[in-house]
């Protein structure tokens, strides 16, 4: 046999030994665990499902990894890495941030007095940990599961996280029940601070801070009266925040981010009234992902008519480059709204985008950036359900006011319900529909067009889209003032109706119902 056999058969027999002594390390496994024997072997491991795997709640550790503020030391995030191995002395892990008293890296806001009770004020509570765990380096603060008054201000400090039970966004049904509707499941903030005015913000996010794992809840906004203001529930002021898994049950507004430059918002859902989310003076790209505001808390028309007058479920003032995916709203005036604030206005890609039952437009365009708003894959629907309430005003799906400037553009979405109109268009810059699927228009039988120009000066772009509607359909309304309109490989029900001109209108290769013949040459 060769020397390097011989070192081969060596080599696989030294591997075989280990492999029955050294006890083999679960890949999923992750954070920090103490040794049950209490020894300096302690382990560190990584991975996104070791609760799952072993069949353990995230709030239920074994007995000897539990210490006394009630959360495991396992609460570590971020420390990663295999540990010292009792037989072999594997290398040591990373060095570990300081501990608190405790020995844990995650602190609890019942060591600070927070009751839970759903009675006792637990502002002053929530602020007393948040502060040590940012004196103590940036930690984490738990929230058990309780129903905590909050009656004023709570700031998040720099890199430090607010985390409550809910690794997923929860979500309540119908507020109308027996209780009076109070969630009570996992961690809740109960809203009392500030009733009757906007001014401020309940939960304020420094640079790097997140806010993760909470139903935000206003008990005396009561399901079958009409709503009352209340001061912003979350505010994002610091770059590189995070406000995720969060349920926004009833709030007035929601969520707000301003100067939060790469701010991220994902995993929301609830019934904000007035606003949902708004941003402004954001330069750097910001992103909101996997958001659904639907009427969970109250359809009752008393509660909803000022949501369906007033309520805006998305607005974006000045932000560079906002990335917005995967998100609904249901039952509000404007779904999606662009304004220009005396920052100035967005440019953004949005994508997979959806509103159902808007009252007044799915989209309003007041201002854009020169760049555009890029909305792909988009659905809507503009009507008001009798069970709801009055016909407040004319339901449009894409409203473009007399101010903007920036290019508007929509890919591959689809419009139906008993809208009034698709678009309607003003303003000095580019509106363009591609491979776009118009199915209503005209439900007021007042002879609507589908796109009907209302004094704007700039561009027109329709190309590639289809028009469903089947009798009485006018598609265009053009005026005489639009700068210039191309209308090309559209699809018609009925005769293509064009009213108006641009001052240079190009129109070709639509199919319609009526008859052609074409010659076919070999």
């Amino acid at each position: 046999m060769s020397p390097l056999a011989v070192v081969l058969v060596l080599a696989g027999l030294l591997h075989g030994v280990c492999a029955l002594v050294v006890p083999r390390r679960d890949p999923f496994e992750f954070g920090f665990e103490s040794s049950p024997s209490g020894r300096s072997g302690d382990k560190w491991n990584f991975g996104r499902f070791a609760h799952a795997r072993r069949g353990r709640p995230l709030f239920a550790r074994p007995a000897h990894t539990r210490h006394p503020d009630g959360f495991s030391a396992h609460h570590s995030a971020g420390l990663a890495g295999y540990g010292n191995n009792d037989a072999f002395g594997a290398p040591a892990p990373p060095t570990p941030p300081p501990q608190t008293p405790n020995g844990t890296y995650a602190l609890n806001v019942w060591q600070f007095g927070a009751k839970g009770d759903g009675k006792t004020d637990d502002t002053a509570a929530f602020q007393k940990a948040l502060d040590e765990a940012y004196r103590l380096g940036s930690l984490l603060v738990m929230a058990p599961p309780g129903q905590y008054v909050i009656r004023s201000n709570i700031t998040i400090p720099k890199a430090c996280t607010l985390q409550g039970t809910y690794f997923s966004v929860p979500a309540h049904n119908s507020g109308q029940d027996k209780t009076g509707g109070l969630p009570n499941e996992g961690s809740i903030i109960l809203g009392y601070g500030g009733r009757g005015t906007e001014a401020g913000c309940m939960i304020d996010l420094a640079e790097l801070a997140v806010f993760r794992g909470f139903s935000v809840y206003y008990p005396d906004n009561v399901p079958d009266q009409a709503p009352q203001p209340y001061p912003w529930s979350v505010c994002m002021s610091g770059i590189n925040t995070a406000v995720t898994d969060v349920e926004c049950l009833n709030c007035w507004n929601a969520i707000k981010a301003v100067q939060a430059h790469r701010h991220y918002i994902a995993r929301i859902q609830g019934q904000p009234i007035n606003t949902g989310i708004f941003v402004d003076q954001t330069y750097d790209i910001g992103r909101i992902e996997d958001v659904h505001f639907n009427p969970w808390y109250s359809s009752n028309p008393t509660f909803v008519a000022t949501q369906m007058l007033h309520g805006q479920a998305f607005v974006f003032a000045r932000t560079d480059w906002e990335y917005v995916f995967n998100t609904f709203a249901f039952g509000y005036a404007v779904g999606y709204r662009f304004i220009e604030s005396p920052e100035g206005a967005c440019n953004g890609n949005f994508l997979g985008i959806g509103a159902d039952m808007v009252a007044n437009a799915s989209v309003q365009v007041d201002a854009a950036q020169g760049e555009g708003i890029l909305i792909t894959n988009g659905e809507f629907t503009s009507f008001i359900d009798p069970h709801w309430g009055k016909q407040y005003m004319e339901p449009n799906q894409i409203l473009v006011t007399a101010k903007n400037t920036g290019a508007v553009r929509l890919s591959n979405t689809a419009f139906w319900g008993p809208s009034y109109q698709i678009a309607k268009i003003a303003g000095s810059g580019t509106v363009g529909f591609m491979g776009c699927t118009f199915v209503e228009w005209d439900a007021g039988k007042l002879n609507h067009a589908a796109i009907e120009v209302q004094g704007a000066t700039g561009n027109l772009i329709v190309q590639g889209c289809d028009f469903m509607k089947k009798k009485d359909a006018k598609h265009f309304s053009l005026g005489n003032t639009l700068a210039r309109a191309v209308i090309t490989g559209n699809t018609f029900q009925t005769g293509i109706q064009i009213e108006g001109s641009a001052h240079n209108t190009q129109v070709g290769m639509n199919a319609d119902d009526t008859e052609h013949k074409y010659e076919v040459r070999n």
